[in-house]
């Protein structure tokens, strides 16, 4: 067994973790980051498929360049990642078949006018919103049943569905009324979305140049097996990189694999039951996830056509118009997501002869295009769309002295998906620059 020291040991590649310890390195500190699998990155990152740049799980950096990611590179001086935005639009909607631009200002109200054809029910909900953004709902009541209390129309319904579940891997009636509020709020003054050359690898590999300049070291096929706690105090981590038993002796301890894996290598006995509870009732955000070869775009524009009259409410988006090298010449990726109506229970072999009705209604002429399937993913389980369902997130503080938990099980309130990963990562980085001083 060897025996490895550093200021802080990382539990986990993912962007919540890299980005704390890139801000640490960045800070002086020496770093350890262990993962388990052959790359770093997780759900944040990019890989290459049958000639196809393709996203692990994310695609983009939310908020562009008001993204907590966009942050920490300028902060940790990174050199310039050639990113990309969607211009204008940067959505559509399809509401009853027609197809109506995101305008870049009042777009909810004249989505709703469209809707409902009916200006008076759009100011109604309108209405209804801004008296919501100002004085969130505190009660417990899911978000559908929230709207309908002002309208209901269920295309304007069909308007917010496909909003929560390409956002949050949830439907309206799993999701909190100030959930959702909180999540529009987020997007209140930030930039459109981004999406890097090489996918959000480039990210990934900006982040791990910061953490090795520091001094630090990104442990590649290392799976922790232990954290090790003295008298309430966590004193650094245990694993095996391969077949060899390593020991990580660190002054801070920061698990990126959710707060339930962090109890199981912390040991129960080191956690109050109420904590205990709060992690055993955390459930994921989960999701359908498509990938389908074109030979020709099946929308004109880089940004995401929402569908609201569908049998599932979806988000479509064809990702090389705003980069062609994504894909081999002359091939075009046409992506969906899509969240069952159950995401406690869900046949995935179901949920896809759904998703195909829904693409032949949207793209007609989807075969005569060349059109064919080349991915099909169900985010669940160890590889969701977040470990926290919204609302669910837990403190990134554990009962433990020196043990941070970051990523998308302890989203700060209001953030969502990466973006809420990795502001949590920006939290806890400065938590500990400020405690070792």
């Amino acid at each position: 067994m060897s025996t490895l020291r550093a200021d802080v040991a990382i539990i986990g590649a993912g962007i919540g973790g890299m980005c704390a310890g890139a801000l640490l390195s960045r800070a002086g500190r020496k770093v350890l980051v262990l993962e388990k699998s052959p790359l770093p990155g997780g759900r944040y990152t990019s890989v290459q498929y049958k000639g196809f740049t393709i996203p692990t799980a994310s695609w983009m950096l939310l908020y562009g360049t008001s993204d907590p990611v966009y942050l920490t590179l300028e902060e940790i001086g990174a050199p310039p990642i050639e990113m990309r935005a969607p211009g204008t639009p940067v959505a559509r909607y399809r509401i009853n078949g027609r197809i109506y631009d995101w305008p870049p200002k009042g777009a909810l109200r004249y989505l709703m006018e469209k809707a409902a054809g009916d200006p008076e029910e759009a100011n109604r909900v309108m209405g209804a919103l801004a008296q919501a953004m100002a004085h969130p709902p505190t009660e417990s009541i899911s978000f559908r049943d929230w709207l309908l209390r002002s309208t209901r129309n269920e295309a304007i319904h069909g308007i917010f569905q496909a909003q929560i579940a390409t956002w949050c891997g949830m439907n309206a009636h799993d999701l909190p009324a100030r959930e959702f509020i909180r999540a529009l709020l987020s997007f209140r003054g930030r930039d459109t979305f981004r999406i890097p050359r090489n996918g959000l690898k480039d990210i990934i590999d900006a982040l791990g140049a910061a953490v090795r300049a520091g001094g630090g070291e990104i442990l590649t096929r290392t799976k922790a097996t232990g954290i090790m706690v003295e008298k309430g105090i966590a004193r650094g981590v245990t694993a095996l990189r391969g077949s060899e038993a390593i020991t990580i002796e660190a002054r801070m301890v920061v698990s990126n694999i959710g707060p339930k894996k962090t109890v199981e290598l912390a040991g129960r006995e080191h956690f109050g039951e109420a904590y205990l509870r709060q992690a055993a009732e955390m459930r994921p955000a989960v999701g359908m996830d498509y990938l389908f070869i074109t030979d020709r775009p099946l929308l004109d524009f880089p940004g995401t056509l929402y569908t609201t009259d569908t049998i599932r409410k979806e988000g479509w988006s064809v990702p090389t118009l705003m980069w062609p090298e994504h894909a081999p010449a002359g091939k075009h990726l046409l992506h969906a997501f899509a969240v069952p109506e159950n995401i406690d229970s869900y046949d995935p072999v179901r949920e896809y002869r759904i998703l195909l009705q829904d693409l032949h209604t949207v793209f007609p002429d989807f075969e005569g295009a060349g059109g064919k399937l080349l991915l099909r993913r169900n985010f669940c389980g160890e590889w969701p769309c977040t470990r926290a369902r919204q609302g669910q997130d837990m403190s990134h503080r554990t009962p433990i002295e020196n043990l941070y938990n970051v990523g998308d099980g302890v989203k700060p309130p209001g953030w969502i998906v990466g973006a809420g990963a990795a502001q949590s990562g920006r939290i806890v980085a400065q938590e500990i620059i400020e405690a070792l001083g």
